[in-house]
């Protein structure tokens, strides 16, 4: 026997045995991580902690992005409502449908408008209901305050209405001519009387109202929609009471 034959078997003898020996009798040996067990068990661990950290990294953004923070502060409005017009209410119900505005009306955002095109929300305020739905709610309580009719209600009561009132809405919103500088608020509404019997235009009228801001305090904001809404209804509930009156 040579002596590099002696000294490849003196190495095969102090090799640890890290595998199984084929059909020849050689040893197959097996990479180092397939070595332990311990380490296979390690590595287990290793990989579901790092999936519960992904994990809970989800979540924590899920949770991020579901929560809308702090909830809008809701406002009321409470126009003034209308003198008495009739000395003796007429026999005549109304139906006051809901009025129609463009999208940037029809929300329970309160809209500010810029440069006359420029149409932005007020952060943190909101009102309790869309637009559409606050004027419609005002003209049913300004004409059952003046008892001028023997009955008002929206569209959803199903009484035989003597005339049908369609507004479209163009405008309720806070007006900036200057950014730096208080604005005003304005509301604009068409107004249409209709025999529904036929289908005939009874009367229109257009009611424009601008009233400016005593501030740029949220308060003052308010008060001057409130105050818009007031004569708004001052000028058209003497209007449709007079109108119906003259059809009689």
């Amino acid at each position: 026997m040579t002596e590099a034959s002696c000294a490849r078997r003196r190495t095969e003898r102090c090799r640890p045995c890290d595998g199984r020996r084929n059909a020849r009798g050689r040893v197959t040996l097996r990479p180092p991580f397939f070595r332990s067990a311990a380490w296979g068990g390690s590595a287990k661990c290793l990989l579901s902690l790092c999936l519960l950290l992904v994990l809970a990294a989800n979540l924590f953004a899920c949770a991020a992005v579901l929560n809308p923070g702090q909830a809008p502060a809701r406002l009321q409005l409470a126009p003034a409502m209308p003198d008495k017009i009739l000395s003796k209410p007429l026999n005549k119900q109304l139906v006051v449908a809901l009025p129609t505005a463009e999208r940037d009306i029809d929300t329970d955002n309160i809209a500010l408008v810029f440069n006359k095109r420029e149409v932005r929300y007020l952060a943190g305020l909101r009102w309790t209901s869309p637009a559409p739905n606050i004027l419609q709610r005002a003209l049913i309580d300004a004409l059952a305050a003046t008892n001028s009719l023997r009955g008002v209600t929206d569209e959803s009561a199903g009484i035989a209405a003597d005339a049908v009132l369609f507004c479209d809405l163009r405008q309720f919103s806070l007006h900036y001519a200057d950014p730096e500088e208080s604005p005003a608020a304005v509301i604009i509404v068409y107004f249409r009387l209709i025999d529904p019997s036929d289908g005939t235009l009874m009367a229109m009228r257009k009611v424009e109202v601008s009233v400016p801001a005593g501030g740029r305090d949220n308060a003052d904001l308010i008060s001057a929609c409130e105050t818009a809404l007031s004569r708004c209804l001052a000028e058209i509930s003497p209007w449709i009471a007079l109108t119906m009156a003259a059809k009689s």
